[in-house]
Formats: C-alpha cells, structure tokens, sequence
C-alpha cells in the first residue's frame, strides 16, 4: 500500500530530501514549495520509527503527517494497474 508523507523541515530542504530517499520504503521525494512530498510503500506502523531516525539525524522536523490521495493520484494509480487489456474488451463491459 502507498501513503503521501507530507513533511515540512526548518531549514534547508536539500539534506532532509537526501536523508529520505535514502531510507527504506521510500519510492520518490518531490520538493513542493517549503516542504517534501514522500511517496512511502511501508505500513503506517513503521512511520514513528522514519520520524526518530530523521530527528537522530539532526533534521528539524516542524510538521510530519500522512495525506490522503487526490484524484489526480487516484486516477494515475487506477489507470497503472489498468496497463492490461481484460479478457472481455470494452464491448464486453456493456459501454
């Protein structure tokens, strides 16, 4: 399952973007405005644990949080798993 991290940092982004990408379960880091937009593939569980080893690492954190999908994402992940043509075709769908 993929979550959106949001998580906004005092300071220069550039260290805290290299620190998250190097973690595990982090797929992407996008930099959106003054803050980081983390695309992370592990469970929620696991979340406290990237928190503490950013904080270990001297990063100051201001803001950390999950966010829900928008439809843009919605639709991009729908439309990946739909790459494959289904057996029935569109004419057997009914359209």
């Amino acid at each position: 399952e993929r979550h959106r991290l949001l998580v906004k940092v005092a300071g220069d982004l550039e260290p805290a973007q290299q620190f998250f990408l190097m973690q595990p379960h982090v797929a992407a880091v996008r930099v959106d405005g003054g803050e980081l937009e983390i695309d992370w593939e592990g469970g929620t569980a696991e979340l406290p644990d990237l928190l503490a080893r950013a904080v270990a690492q001297g990063l100051r954190i201001a803001e950390f949080r999950t966010v829900a999908a928008n439809l843009e994402q919605i639709f991009l992940t729908a439309t990946a798993r739909d790459d494959q043509p289904d057996a029935g075709g569109a004419a057997g769908r009914g359209d």
